[in-house]
């Protein structure tokens, strides 16, 4: 009777799960109508649109009379308040059942091991086995009870985007009544599955098994309670490897085993029921328009066929990658995704420090890649970024710096863990660094720290008995490297918040020999001092070095605080000492030597001034917008808090332990949710003041996350990897001002110019316009000189300024301190590889008064050329009245124009490479020389071109100088204008071929439409377009990149095929269906859906980010 009674309790089914995915789905469809999928929002909705519907009652019943979308509105929000109040009703009952489900399970494990025992007893010769540990209860538990959510003080918002998928692999048997590894335990599973795949090792398709150890390829394996087992691999690049190749392996492992493929399903909510799943046609079409391409394995409806419009499509792929792919298409995905990645693959910023994440020597495969899980912070104040070389570790759970040799002390090697437990390559990482340090570093002193995640005698409390088997494996790195300990032993690191688990040593700090000797001290924070709100207790580790109390490049100033009377008070008093360039008559040579001098003169004074009268900010840690003395309290009191705690826990009584680690909690929860409050509050108030214009900025700050690095990661060059910034600096400045092509100058020599126009001038007038038209920028010159200084002192400087405007045109002279230039670098957007100079963006920080002239200059420059046509009318962009818009518009009314008269369009898309730094001097000259440009401005454009030197701002240190001798400043408001100068000559041959060709530039761009009665007629015009470009690439030294060239059809016409590729110049150049100019989407019918669609994906996305 017994043994029935617990029979009948095993084979009680457990209950079923929570229906998640239909209250999911209602959450999404209500996210997708633009409601707030909440139980108050869902059940006011209701309340509110049935009572808007009252007074429009019609019949006698009080008929009320709903449109198709508020149906399906209700249904919705109802859906989601009933599978709300069912996931309340199934908790409630989960938490009163659960000792029920323990005791079920208890019998039910006790009455399979029975059976086990009685089955193998009954075998003839086998003696009876030894006697089995008591059963697990907890782990039985585990299999029956129903999982219960977590609790959230929230509501959650709608799961619109899927996690990446783990890495188990589902083991099923071929034949129902033959069970796979029936009486095998975990252990012996995880064995016999190595062994498995060892046996294939001979084979050229398994070589990669050879170079990893096996335990980092199948890691565990367990059971289920249907008798099915799941392996657990290493990585998902191995579970897809294995499940690849399972053809191999698995009939090694077991004939009756099977393994089951994973299905990675995607929901495409809204899609059109015309599409047919068994329609190669409708798949084709379907794929044909997504912008990637992946692999799926089959499409179905979700819920059957129906009758409705739109339905949901649900999509199977068989790698967790192409799934992974196509949820990044969607704009939820990526609203998601960048929070992520703010939290996770950037580090946090702390001002006044320098983040040192772990650094790959290639960029990590998209299924390798993890979150960061060790970071190390260096005080910039202490250390200049040029002494301290960031290390590549090639784990995410280690990161290394080295501090280069000064003074006599050796080069210190510091090298920061994070082990966590099933992760068994961090230590193989450390391992192999430090193989490759005692290769590269002549005997350094080497530091190993972090949270290791192992016990050992040798380390642990008295307390506390247990060790790790892996704590041997990091001993014997230790012995290989000569490694010791010097972190206080048996001195608890650790406990858990709650205060329940036992105290434990899990932070390490190892060193050599070299670094023990540098070591003042290693002791453990008992008192808390440097917790900072941690569960762990900090190591303090004070070691000798050498470091350089430097200031900042320029300390920020409070110009919110400036005297401004004061400040031209001063201005005034220093200003007659400053020669004045037009005072004297005197020979050509000097006075150039007097207008430099005037020049300098005049920066300096105002530099001084600055000094002089503008207070300096006092930076810290805390020195942010949101920050007021209301947190500076509650962080004291934190801090005192965390204080009686720690001075409790040393003490005997339990109760007082207790009270003090409460209240230490309280105080840390109020000091944390009143940053997140002040946080918000500042976010909210900031979004209240923005406008049409800046509200695109407030997206932007979401967006971008940390694009604005303050800290640039190693930069790869023709030399290798560089870490420092002087290297960083040679290695962006050959990157952005490197030439592409050599320029044939040969044709200059025997040009006959036309006579110029008369001596260009420039007035007062014409200066102070120039800076009326300047942005309010807070960023400085490299003099320290802001755009909003220069407004409050104009009056002052106008007449001395303008001397030496005047003078320099007069003399074609121009001064070589307004050509000093500061250099930033900022990360280009959605970039995969960051370690390349290619995805950084410069930005030329110039003196703010040779802004002011050559903001001038190109206005008289571009009046001149708009009354003379000077330049091609086609050509836009750095002129007045032609802009964006305007080229676009033009192109457009010229290709409706040839469709009207029953003819086709070609179009040419081209990219120069390295545009204005290929901007030869003495080409450039001769073009403005043929343009008939004045011969005064010509001559100071020349000087104005060339001879310049740049400082690069790397890391927060400013390198030394750089020269460019050629090529146009990227920020200077004169370089656009030059740029058409430059390319006309190529728009001018162009147009002479006849009226069937139409060049049209931008800036830099370039873009080439022809007309034709068909499309082989087209062809033949764009290849009568090659020996121009190719001229001009010869002459000019800037080369088209054909392989960024894009190529399409304008027409309408139905056609049964794709129009043919396009050989230009030697490449074959394919035709694509849309082609993007000037940041819009042209597709080959102008019909603009793909920008229109572009457009709304961006518009959402910002929302959303705002909105978040």
């Amino acid at each position: 009777m017994p043994a029935t009674a617990a029979t009948a309790s095993a084979a009680a089914p457990t209950r079923p799960s929570p229906p998640a995915v239909r209250s999911v789905r209602a959450a999404a469809q209500l996210a997708l109508e633009g409601i707030e999928p909440t139980s108050d929002r869902c059940a006011a909705f209701i309340r509110n649109t049935l009572h808007s519907h009252v007074s429009r009652a019609t019949g006698r019943t009080g008929r009320i009379t709903l449109l198709a979308d508020e149906v399906k509105h209700l249904l919705a929000a109802s859906t989601f308040l009933l599978h709300q109040n069912e996931h309340d009703i199934i908790s409630r009952i989960d938490k009163a059942t659960a000792p029920i489900d323990a005791v079920a399970a208890t019998v039910a494990a006790t009455t399979t091991s029975l059976q086990e025992l009685k089955e193998k007893l009954s075998k003839p010769n086998i003696s009876p086995p030894p006697q089995d540990s008591p059963p697990d209860i907890e782990r039985d538990i585990g299999v029956w009870q129903t999982v219960k959510p977590r609790k959230r003080s929230k509501e959650r918002k709608a799961p619109l985007a899927q996690r990446l998928p783990s890495t188990d692999m589902l083991i099923t048997s071929a034949n129902l009544k033959l069970p796979v590894f029936k009486g095998l335990s975990p252990k012996a599973v995880v064995t016999k599955a190595r062994a498995a795949i060892l046996s294939q090792r001979s084979k050229k398709s398994w070589e990669k098994v050879k170079e990893h150890p096996i335990e980092h390829i199948v890691r565990a394996a367990r059971s289920l309670p249907s008798g099915d087992w799941i392996l657990s691999d290493g990585t998902i690049g191995w579970a897809n490897f294995l499940s690849m190749m399972k053809k191999d392996w698995i009939p090694a492992l077991d004939p009756n085993a099977r393994l089951k493929d994973a299905n990675f399903e995607i929901a495409v909510h809204l899609m059109p029921r015309d599409f047919d799943t068994d329609n190669m046609e409708h798949v084709q079409e379907f794929w044909d328009q997504n912008p990637h391409s992946f692999h799926s394995s089959g499409f179905k409806w979700a819920g059957g066929p129906n009758d409705k419009k739109h339905g949901t499509l649900l999509l199977s792929f068989r790698r967790a990658a192409d799934a992974n792919e196509l949820l990044k298409a969607s704009v939820v995905w990526d609203h998601r995704m960048l929070e992520t990645r703010r939290s996770t693959s950037q580090p946090p910023f702390y001002a006044g420090w320098r983040p040192i994440p772990p650094i790959f020597d290639e960029p990590p495969s998209e299924e390798d890649r993890t979150g960061l899980r060790a970071i190390s912070y260096i005080s910039s104040a202490r250390f200049p970024p040029n002494a301290i070389i960031p290390l590549p570790t090639n784990s995410s759970d280690v990161c290394a710096f080295a501090i280069t040799a000064v003074a006599g002390l050796p080069a210190q090697i510091f090298i920061n863990i994070y082990n966590q437990k099933d992760n068994v390559g961090t230590l193989e990482a450390v391992d192999s660094l430090l193989d490759r340090v005692a290769i590269e570093y002549d005997n350094p002193a080497i530091f190993v720290l972090g949270d290791f995640n192992l016990h050992h005698e040798l380390w642990n409390p008295l307390h506390y008995l247990s060790s790790d088997p892996r704590a041997d494996t990091l001993l014997d790195i230790a012995g290989k490297h000569g490694l010791e300990l010097r972190s206080e032993e048996g001195v608890s690191t650790f406990q858990h918040i709650s205060g329940q688990s036992k105290a434990t040593t899990i932070d390490l700090v190892w060193a050599n020999r070299l670094g023990a000797d540098l070591m003042f001290s290693c002791r453990t924070d008992v008192a808390g001092t440097h917790s900072h709100l941690s569960d762990h207790r900090a190591l303090v580790h004070e070691t000798m070095g050498q470091h350089e109390d430097r200031a900042p490049i320029r300390p920020p100033q409070q110009w919110d605080k400036v005297d401004w009377n004061n400040f031209n008070g001063a201005l005034q008093v220093l200003l007659p000492l400053v020669p004045d360039p037009a005072a004297l008559p005197l020979p050509h040579r000097d006075q150039r030597t007097r207008l430099e001098a005037s020049a300098q003169g005049l920066v300096d004074t105002i530099q001084t001034v600055i000094r002089k009268v503008v207070p300096v900010a006092d930076v810290g840690p805390r020195s942010k917008r949101w920050w007021d003395g209301r947190l500076g309290a509650l962080r004291a009191a934190c801090a005192k808090a965390e204080r009686e705690k720690q001075r409790a826990n040393r003490g005997a009584d339990e109760a007082l332990k207790s009270v003090a680690a409460a209240a230490w909690r309280k105080a840390r929860a109020v000091y944390t949710n009143a940053i997140k409050h002040h946080k918000a509050q500042h976010w909210d108030a900031f979004l209240e003041s923005v406008d049409d214009r800046t509200i695109w900025t407030a997206a932007k700050y979401k967006l971008a996350g940390q694009q604005f690095d303050r800290y640039v990661p190693p930069i790869r060059s023709e030399t290798g990897l560089c870490a420092s910034p002087e290297h960083q600096a040679q290695a962006f400045h050959h990157a952005f001002t490197q030439a592409s092509a050599p320029a044939n100058l040969s044709d200059m020599q025997a040009a006959s110019y036309p006579t110029p126009l008369p001596d260009l001038a420039i007035r007062p007038e014409h200066l102070s316009a120039a800076l009326e038209r300047m942005s309010a920028s807070k960023t400085a010159d490299p003099h320290g000189v802001t755009t909003q200084v220069l407004k409050r002192i104009w009056h002052a400087i106008l007449p001395l300024f303008s001397s030496i405007v005047e003078a320099g045109m007069r003399l074609g002279h121009y001064p070589p301190v307004f050509k000093s230039a500061h250099t930033l670098v900022l990360r280009k957007p959605r970039r995969g590889d960051y370690s390349a100079p290619s995805s950084w963006r410069p930005i030329d920080l110039i003196s703010r008064l040779g802004l002011i002239w050559d903001s001038a200059l190109a206005a008289r420059l571009s009046f001149l050329a708009e009354a003379h046509h000077l330049l091609p009318d086609t050509h836009f962009g750095g002129r007045p009245a032609r802009s964006t818009s305007d080229a676009l518009v033009c192109m457009e009314e010229r290709i409706l124009d040839e469709w009207r008269r029953g003819r086709m369009c070609g179009f040419l898309s081209f990219d120069s490479k390295a545009a204005f730094p290929s901007m030869r001097r003495d080409r450039l000259c001769h073009n403005l020389r043929m343009a008939g440009v004045p011969a005064n401005a010509v001559d100071l454009i020349k000087l104005w071109h060339n001879n310049r030197w740049v400082r690069y701002i790397i890391s927060k240190y400013l390198c030394q100088a750089l020269h460019r001798q050629d090529g146009c400043p990227q920020g200077s408001p004169l370089s656009p204008l030059l740029s058409l100068f430059y390319n006309a000559p190529l728009l001018d041959r162009i147009d002479e071929l006849g009226p069937d060709f139409h060049a049209t530039g931008y800036i830099d761009d370039i873009g080439v439409l022809v007309s034709g009665r068909d499309e082989r007629e087209v062809h033949e015009h764009l290849k009568m377009v090659a020996p121009h470009t190719r001229w001009w690439q010869d002459s000019h030294g800037t080369l088209l990149d054909l392989k960024k060239t894009h190529f399409t059809i304008f027409s309408r016409t139905q056609s049964n095929s794709e129009p043919r590729d396009l050989a230009f110049d030697g490449q074959v150049i394919p035709w694509q269906p849309t082609v993007e100019l000037l940041g819009v989407i042209l597709d080959h019918q102008l019909r603009f859906r793909e920008q229109r669609a572009r457009t709304i994906q961006r518009a959402q996305g910002a929302w959303l980010a705002i909105s978040s």
